[in-house]
């Protein structure tokens, strides 16, 4: 079920668009996972109040969306506020934000089986309704942030992402706030080393990237079809490219389109498994591989572990 409809504002008017997530469905969960913080980034989404606000690409049209939360868990509503925009426009926007966000995942194949199971029970009620966002938008902004997440840590990567976004994103003002977009692979195609390594990229990630961005946007790597590949294809296929390794192509599947499982080599994966069933002793990837053996269906499973151990909960 969806629906929109317009306010007036000073200026003209505005397109009010309602989403109905699959519930349950936790709002702020969701954006605690991102780690958005009231006036950080932008990644090129920012917080505001209770608000998201990220700038979408239509037709080479930035249009502004700032979404909101209504209602409850169990009866989630989104709005998402934008300019004026076509019917056709409205429908793109919908259904990148749902795609995004994940909003029509279904959790209760997995809150079944974490139900047998004390510990995960426990985490269960503590996330519950947490949908976990996808890496971005589009196919290329997941492979771009995937290289500049290469063996760095998460907030420095972040600011990093954020000096890229406001460098080379293309953005718009609307009703007094700015809304940043991802950049366009021609943009970061056209930039030069220096002008990246001013944004906080090694020399060696600025090429990466460079590189990546030329073969994108002259036509001879159709990016976005990646989402329609299976694990091994985008495994075969992205590691072709200097720069991005085993370990950046999994990234790509698993936290930018939600295609197979979080990999036991993750140093988080491995951390959060051994907190809670390991008594905290780091335990060696083969071991934390076997004993996610049976979770291959349950993609959210060890992001859940992961965000449990990210906020120290205890159970």
């Amino acid at each position: 079920m969806s629906g929109d409809y317009f306010n007036r504002y000073e200026g003209g008017k505005t397109s009010k668009l309602l989403i109905f997530p699959k519930p349950p469905y936790n709002f702020e969960l969701s954006l605690d996972f991102m780690l958005l913080r009231e006036g950080s980034g932008p990644f090129p989404e920012r917080r505001m109040g209770n608000g998201l606000l990220r700038a979408f690409l239509v037709n080479d049209r930035v249009i502004p969306a700032k979404i909101t939360f209504e209602g409850s868990i169990n009866k989630p509503r989104l709005v998402a506020t934008s300019s004026s925009l076509p019917i056709k426009t409205r429908e793109r926007i919908k259904e990148k934000i749902i795609y995004w966000l994940n909003l029509n995942d279904d959790l209760s194949k997995l809150y079944r089986f974490m139900e047998r199971d004390e510990k995960l029970r426990k985490i269960k009620e503590k996330l519950y309704g947490l949908k976990v966002p996808k890496m971005g938008v589009t196919v290329y902004e997941v492979v771009i942030k995937s290289i500049i997440q290469q063996q760095i840590s998460l907030y420095a990567a972040f600011k990093i992402i954020s000096n890229l976004v406001k460098a080379f994103g293309e953005n718009i003002t609307f009703e007094g706030e700015k809304f940043y977009g991802f950049p366009k692979p021609d943009k970061l195609a056209n930039a030069s080393i220096l002008q990246l390594r001013r944004c906080g990229l090694s020399q060696r990630k600025a090429k990466y990237i460079i590189n990546f961005s030329k073969e994108v946007a002259r036509g001879n790597f159709e990016v976005e079809e990646v989402a329609k590949w299976n694990e091994k294809r985008i495994l075969e296929e992205l590691t072709k490219f200097k720069g991005i390794g085993e370990w950046t192509a999994k990234m790509v599947a698993i936290a930018g389109l939600g295609i197979g499982q979080a990999p036991a080599e993750d140093l988080g994966i491995r951390k959060a498994i051994s907190k809670y069933y390991f008594n905290g002793k780091l335990r060696e990837v083969e071991i934390v591989r076997d004993f996610m053996k049976n979770w291959k269906d349950l993609k959210y499973l060890p992001v859940y572990l992961l965000y449990a151990y990210r906020i120290g909960l205890e159970v």
